[in-house]
């Protein structure tokens, strides 16, 4: 991921060219430690001395820590106190809304992230002032800054309804799926992904020729619908998705999920994600 520049979004947006970038700017970023991979937190369960069980693991949040040289304009008056002020309205966004940071690259939003400014340290009576700005992230990874809608290639293979998808980001990401079912189901319908060890998700029926299934697999934002054959009266299925089922994430790449029917065509967008990058 290529960019030359950092921007804060709170009260004001303040903008952090890399050191080169724009020499004539109020602000320079000298260097910005945190943007690679997060650590992970690994759960072990030790059972012997020698050894135990692997029971997973974990992306730790990401935390930035970027060091803000200030360049004020000594010939219109402008000071490095006027410059440390506008980065102090960083602490405390409008409405309780967290920090945006946006990687970019020109005008280019090429990733996102976004927290709360847990530090932020002056160099007041230096003769370079700079500023230490520390934002701790809400999440492990750099988001793209947009949902990518496709309408996937899908296909039949041995009874089943295959769904091709390419995740262009390097770390997991949820999805959104919307499509429209041509056939009574009587049982249960099933999302899996195409793998020995892959993970399958169960949402109990029955279902009808015309609903619309609709289902979210994206933190925050996670869930299962079904609105009865699109008539409009979209209600949340989850109560029928079985304890077992995982919420099913794209890895890097191309991916393969599995539908256990295979009479439906794609409603409106058919399919999104937004890509999810570990770092730069």
């Amino acid at each position: 991921m290529k960019f030359n520049k950092i921007r804060l979004l709170g009260v004001t947006n303040v903008d952090l060219p890399i050191v080169g970038a724009d020499p004539s700017g109020p602000y320079v970023l000298k260097s910005a430690d945190g943007l690679g991979p997060p650590n992970r937190t690994l759960f072990r369960n030790k059972t012997t001395q020698e050894g135990g069980v692997r029971q997973g693991s974990r992306a730790e949040d990401r935390q930035a820590t970027m060091i803000v040289g200030l360049q004020p304009d000594w010939d219109t008056g402008q000071t490095a106190e006027e410059l440390r002020s506008e980065l102090y309205g960083l602490l405390t966004p409008p409405f309780g809304l967290p920090v945006g940071m946006h990687l970019m690259l020109g005008d280019t939003v090429v990733g996102v992230a976004q927290g709360d400014i847990s530090a932020m340290e002056t160099a007041i009576f230096s003769s370079d002032p700079a500023v230490q700005i520390v934002l701790d992230c809400d999440y492990p990874y750099f988001l793209g800054p947009a949902l990518i809608y496709q309408l996937p290639d899908k296909g039949i293979v041995s009874g089943k309804s295959y769904i091709d998808v390419e995740n262009d980001g390097t770390a997991p990401a949820g999805f959104w799926m919307k499509l429209v079912l041509q056939e009574t189901v009587a049982g249960s319908l099933i999302l899996s992904d195409n793998s020995a060890f892959g993970q399958s998700m169960e949402i109990k029926g029955p279902w009808n020729a015309g609903d619309i299934f609709e289902i979210d697999t994206r933190a925050g934002q996670r869930g299962v619908w079904r609105d009865p054959s699109g008539a409009g009266g979209k209600a949340s299925k989850l109560n029928d998705l079985t304890a077992a089922s995982p919420w099913i994430q794209l890895h890097k790449g191309p991916n393969r999920l599995l539908l256990n029917r295979t009479a439906f065509d794609w409603e409106g967008d058919g399919f999104g994600h937004t890509p999810a990058y570990w770092g730069v």
